[in-house]
């Protein structure tokens, strides 16, 4: 198995002068050999105060007899390193840039099946303390799948047990990285991309954090019912009967067009605030005036009113086809058409009213190529930003719904697991 070493190049190398022994470079490369492994390459980033440092560590490895094989490669860093080895951002920016080198020398002339094989060994003991914690916070941040970080012992503080030259365990630094991605993700809603990254990396998750991922992915898309199948065991009594109303779903509509928004996606908010209001007015007919409607034959189907709601609302009767046949369409005209009979004192609703008139901005919209800004959404909506609309669109769920939530927070049950999810993520 073919290896390359990176090193940045310290003041010990290639012998320190307080122990008058080798340095880590040396030392690590010995070790390395006395441990059969192949060696392809040696590459060492230097900066101007190791210049004379990188170059006696290449002829010093040129002399001798188990180590003169080598390729040694010597790459100048930043000046803005050289200028302040403690810089630890131009350090991490210097050693990816010392892997990059190294990852395209693999490659040059090498099969897939030996590039699998390859590895990169990191010294991580030579240089100021910025420069070491770079190689460690690489292969940390997964940037070296297949690499391994060494570490060289002091030999004068070497207590009796202890290796002179050891491997690093940077597990648990890479999961602690990988977890606050996690968290991220989860906090942007991203439930696909933590799923996505449970999967790819080596993290311990509670059954009960991954059983709440999953239920909110689900959540994410659109499928409220199968969500509160999954999220059910996280619910108290109360939110588990919100379910059994004819409302609960448009909540959770609602909730996504919001969230829609925070994401930064407001042609999507525009959409699902729409459907919020416009599916909760169909569910108000059909909770209101169940005796008169009929399920469509399938889901791309109308349901049906019968002519027998026109005894109940007698301007209704116009609406209604000529002929044998008393069913009609239940479409969203005929739905604001039975809510102005039923409950005309909505449409005095100043909410209400701005979802009608942006309906038809909506319309004029939905014929257009291209994305919808926050700016023409809340124009739509005749209000002045995003937090206006949030708070339209949730009192006219309220309005139709007859309840009195005050954010939707409280209407919602998403908010409500993904609070439980960031508690089982917690640090």
């Amino acid at each position: 198995m073919a290896s390359i070493l990176l090193s940045f190049v310290g003041n010990q190398d290639p012998i320190s002068g307080p122990t008058d022994a080798e340095g880590s470079i040396m030392t690590l490369l010995r070790e390395l050999v006395a441990r059969q492994i192949e060696i392809k390459k040696v590459v060492l980033l230097y900066t101007t105060e190791t210049q004379k440092g990188a170059e006696d560590t290449r002829d010093w490895i040129a002399t001798e007899a188990e180590l003169k094989q080598f390729e040694v490669e010597l790459i100048p860093t930043s000046a803005a390193l050289s200028e302040d080895p403690t810089d630890l951002l131009a350090a991490a920016q210097e050693a990816r840039r010392g892997l990059k080198i190294v990852k395209t020398q693999f490659t040059e002339g090498d099969s897939p099946k030996e590039r699998l094989r390859q590895r990169i060994e990191f010294n991580a003991s030579s240089g100021t303390p910025a420069m070491k914690s770079a190689l460690s916070m690489l292969q940390a941040a997964g940037y070296a799948t297949q690499g391994r970080v060494w570490q060289v012992r002091n030999p004068k503080k070497l207590r009796p047990g202890q290796e002179r030259v050891f491997e690093t365990d940077v597990t648990v630094l890479r999961q602690e990285f990988d977890r606050q991605k996690l968290r991220q993700l989860v906090a942007e809603y991203n439930y696909s991309g933590a799923l996505d990254l449970v999967a790819q990396c080596d993290l311990t998750i509670d059954e009960t954090a991954i059983a709440l991922l999953k239920a909110c992915k689900t959540w994410n898309q659109g499928q409220f019912q199968a969500f509160y199948e999954q999220a059910e065991f996280k619910l108290d009594k109360s939110q588990k009967n919100q379910t059994k109303t004819y409302w609960w779903q448009a909540y959770e509509q609602g909730c996504t067009a919001v969230v829609r928004l925070k994401q930064g996606n407001s042609t999507e908010a525009m959409l699902h605030s729409f459907r919020a209001v416009e599916g909760l007015l169909f569910e108000w007919v059909k909770q209101h005036c169940s005796e008169h409607i009929k399920d469509g034959k399938d889901e791309f189907a109308y349901d049906q009113v019968n002519i027998s709601i026109a005894r109940q609302f007698p301007d209704l009767k116009e609406h209604f086809k000529s002929g044998t046949n008393p069913w009609q369409n239940l479409a969203r005209w005929m739905n604001l058409k039975i809510l102005e009979c039923a409950a005309p004192e909505v449409f005095d609703d100043p909410d209400f009213r701005g979802w009608l008139n942006a309906d038809d901005r909506r319309n004029q919209l939905s014929h257009y190529l291209g994305g919808i800004s926050e700016k023409v959404l809340c124009q739509a909506w005749s209000v002045g930003n995003g937090e206006e609309w949030e708070a339209r669109l949730l009192r006219c769920l309220n309005l139709l719904a007859e309840q009195n939530f005050g954010t939707f927070q409280n209407g919602a049950l998403l908010p409500v697991i993904h609070h439980h999810l960031e508690k089982a993520l917690a640090p």
